[in-house]
């Protein structure tokens, strides 16, 4: 059955409901929170309607209605992004395509604190260690956001933004099981520990990956988060969490490419100081300690004494990060806002830094400054501006000019311009892989970055973007067009040794498009969310080099970039208890880089179906979920034969939820 002709069917049974249960419904209508204020895209929490940049806001009403197991299933909701399993166990998240499985533009932060890896610049999706059930939003910031948190937010950000400790009160489980031999268990508990609210949260995750495919994941994830009242003003966020795991290597089974384990772990401890004064100024002060380990380390052996060490992860990541903030609220028109940070990265690896001695560090610094200005009522002007300073690299500052002018009641025009700049990590600048057998014998080199020193690249970014919110807060609708130039883009290039040559200035691109999103309810047992993107990207980067080091074969990027991207949730409240969600995607052709390749146009529909009952003071949920509805299977990220191996095919899939909370407070 086609999409077209299964939807139809679904939604007439979503809509056989009574409307005459109103009387049940929780006097603050979770579908009616009011609208937040975001903080992500200048640091300065400001309305949408006075924000410098598109903004997409996951909230939780939106998280709880979705066909979504993991957090980057959620970010296909998002105008213009697209996600994909690289393999079963590991995601690949990216905006406007051009990306492979390790996507490096994207700053992804756990209440404002990053969390991606200074190896290789990029995410680890299973050691995030946040569970969808303590997630209050995702402030997804989609326009190129350096001015405001770095380098690594070159296309944008992504803040996950917990739930306060006291909001989880209680005991809660929840278990889900279902294809793949898929099982996810989530046990919390939260209470008053003296003066401090504090909930702690474990979280397993299991499941066998694609068929023919060693990508199978074991994790396992725990998280503390305490929040101390200081008095009026001042707050303490403590958080601590660990993670380990493993997950299957991608292997094929043959003598250099074994079937094999990648073992994971991870752990963090982040205290943030916070003093907010009524007049909008105070202060934050913010330290975070994070070490990750990932290990996929064999011996590829040519005799019984004699092998050659191989990997394709084998690091280990150490980064101490401080950051101090200070807001000053002088008067009605003026809000400014200025910090430093300082950033100690230790990076170790036998394999990648084996000519660097196994072990490289590197100190950054950050100097920020933000100032808005209300000159009339109507409109709002913003400057940003951050200024990076490394000690394997130069010193950039990335500014960003944005005007917002309310035309009209809760309706607003918003223009923007910004240069952004992302300054590789040191794991990406100092890469040195040789390849040596046991007995000392070089063969030759794999792996060689041109650092340190590595030119950054350079993102250009044009936007106008058009805003609305109904007086009753009950639409949300925005369109940005937008035009970005990227420049020096950093990738590797085979030289006539087979070796890669990371360094930068190897490719540029330019990609124009529109975006729009809306965000509806019609009435008190619908909630609407759409987002579309038509982007169109032209550039090229090369990819063999002569023994000069002139380019001589290069790579289009004209299909890197999916020209539609879809996503629309529909979510109904049914008869008492009762709630009915279909969630439909489609993402056109394109190509994904790396171990990808070119995927075929798919369109995905997935439904939710779920009760809850209340028995004496515990609540209780029970949902099934059905992804890819139809069964009209797809390829994500790889088709058939890429580097040998199988494609990613994503077929029909079915999970069944239970969750129970008592004493029912927070759910």
């Amino acid at each position: 059955m086609t999409a077209s002709r299964c939807a139809p069917t679904l939604w007439l049974l979503l809509a056989a409901s009574s409307p005459a249960w109103t009387a049940d419904l929780p006097s603050e209508l979770d579908f009616f929170a009011p609208i937040p204020t975001v903080s992500t895209a200048t640091r300065l929490p400001s309305a949408l309607l006075d924000t410098p940049a598109s903004v997409t806001i996951l909230d939780r009403a939106i998280i709880e209605a979705s066909t979504a197991t993991t957090i980057p299933d959620l970010l296909r909701l998002v105008p213009g992004f697209q996600v994909a399993h690289a393999t079963g166990a590991r995601y690949t998240a990216t905006r406007h395509g051009v990306s492979d499985q390790l996507e490096r533009r994207l700053e992804v932060l756990v209440n404002g604190n990053s969390v991606y890896l200074p190896t290789n610049s990029a995410v680890e999706w299973n050691l995030v260690g946040v569970a969808l059930d303590d997630i209050e939003r995702i402030e997804v910031v989609r326009s190129p956001n350096a001015p405001a948190l770095g380098s690594n937010a070159m296309f944008g950000s992504i803040n996950i933004i917990t739930r306060r400790p006291f909001e989880l009160a209680g005991t809660y489980l929840r278990a889900t099981a279902g294809s793949l031999e898929t099982a996810i268990g989530v046990a919390r508990i939260g209470d008053r520990l003296g003066p401090m609210d504090a909930v702690a949260t474990f979280q397993y995750t299991r499941d066998d990956g694609f068929d023919s495919i060693d990508d199978h994941k074991r994790i396992h994830n725990l998280r503390l988060h305490g929040d101390l009242d200081l008095g009026p003003n001042g707050t303490l966020d403590i958080e601590v969490g660990y993670s380990d795991g493993e997950t299957g290597a991608d292997g094929v089974g043959t003598p250099t490419e074994p079937f094999r384990d990648i073992k994971l772990k991870d752990s963090y401890q982040t205290i943030t100081w916070r003093d907010t004064r009524p007049d909008g100024s105070g202060h934050r002060v913010a330290f975070t300690h994070r070490i990750t380990t990932q290990d996929d380390s064999y011996n590829f052996f040519l005799a019984p004494d004699l092998f050659l060490p191989l990997g394709f992860l084998d690091t280990t990541a150490e980064r101490f990060d401080l950051e101090l903030e200070h807001t000053l609220a002088p008067g009605k028109a003026w809000r400014f806002l200025w910090g430093v940070g300082a950033r100690y990265d230790v990076i170790e690896s036998d394999l990648y830094l084996a000519g660097s001695g196994g072990q490289v560090s590197a100190w950054s610094g950050r100097l920020l400054a933000v100032a808005e200005w209300r000159p009339i009522e109507s409109l709002h002007l913003n400057v940003n501006a951050l200024t990076e300073f490394h000690e394997i690299a130069d010193t950039y500052t990335s500014p960003r000019l944005g005007v917002n002018w309310r035309f009209a009641d809760r309706q607003a025009l918003r223009a923007s311009l910004s240069r952004n700049y992302r300054v590789f990590s040191a794991g990406e600048q100092l890469a040195d892989y040789p390849l040596v057998l046991s007995d000392g014998t070089f063969l030759r080199q794999l792996v060689k970055a041109t650092g340190p020193g590595l030119a950054p690249e350079q993102l250009t970014s044009y936007e106008l973007g058009y805003l609305l919110e109904s007086p009753a807060r009950e639409l949300r609708f925005d369109v940005t067009l937008f035009h970005e130039e990227l420049r020096d883009a950093a990738s590797g290039a085979r030289d006539p040794n087979r070796t890669t040559i990371w360094s930068g200035e190897n490719g540029h691109w330019d990609t124009d498009g529109i975006e729009a999103q809306l965000r509806w309810a019609p009435d008190r047992e619908t909630l609407l969310f759409a987002a579309y993107s038509h982007a169109k990207t032209h550039g090229s980067e090369f990819t063999r080099i002569d023994a000069s080091g002139d380019p001589i074969e290069w790579e289009s990027f004209d299909d890197a970039t999916p020209r539609h991207t879809l996503a629309l949730q529909v979510t109904r409240k049914l008869s008492p208890g009762w709630q009915g969600t279909l969630a439909l995607y489609h993402l056109s052709d394109m190509r994904w880089l790396g171990e990808g390749g070119a995927v075929d146009a798919y369109t995905r529909l997935d439904a939710r179906l779920s009760k809850k009952l209340t028995i004496g003071d515990t609540a209780v949920e029970l949902a099934l979920i059905a992804q890819n509805l139809t069964g009209e299977a797809y390829y994500e990220f790889r088709p058939d034969y890429v580097f040998e191996r199988p494609g990613n095919v994503f077929d029909r899939r079915f999970f069944l939820q239970a969750s129970i909370q008592w004493p029912g407070i927070g759910m």
